[in-house]
């Protein structure tokens, strides 16, 4: 295959699975991205192309909302400890941000996913109810 079959293969790939729902999930974005290197592409220009084209279809990439998501627990953790207040209004904005295409719970094992991570997982806890464990207990992350 010359590089512009690949691109166009690579093209309607993306534009073929983001077709019904807008929405290029962590799963997706990886089969892409070894379809690509079984194909000769890098990964640096696999990841730019699925980049250009969800933007220019206005197609939503989960890995972009993770990565959004992550900074904000960064920044709450290195204000201090984060309240359950400060969760709600992370996984409250990455819910929006991801359009209905997650639900909640799985946005808030995300978050968690991502405080565990990050190392930001102190937190402001009350005199008799640590709020986050019972979280954690409750998504089955404990």
């Amino acid at each position: 295959m010359t590089p512009d079959e690949i691109k166009t293969r690579i093209v309607n790939e993306i534009k073929l699975h983001g077709y019904n729902d807008q929405f290029i999930d962590r799963a997706e974005e990886r089969a892409f991205i070894q379809t690509a290197i079984q194909l000769g592409v890098s990964v640096e220009d696999a990841l730019a192309a699925l980049r250009r084209v969800c933007t220019e279809l206005g197609y939503l990439l989960e890995s972009d909302v993770w990565a959004q998501t992550e900074a904000r627990v960064t920044a709450a953790g290195r204000a201090g400890r984060i309240d359950r207040a400060t969760f709600d209004r992370i996984t409250a904005d990455a819910l929006a941000a991801l359009r209905g295409k997650k639900s909640a719970g799985e946005v808030r094992a995300m978050v968690v996913t991502l405080m565990e991570r990050t190392g930001h997982n102190r937190v402001k806890a009350g005199w008799v109810r640590n709020w986050y464990k019972e979280l954690k207990q409750e998504l089955g992350i404990a």
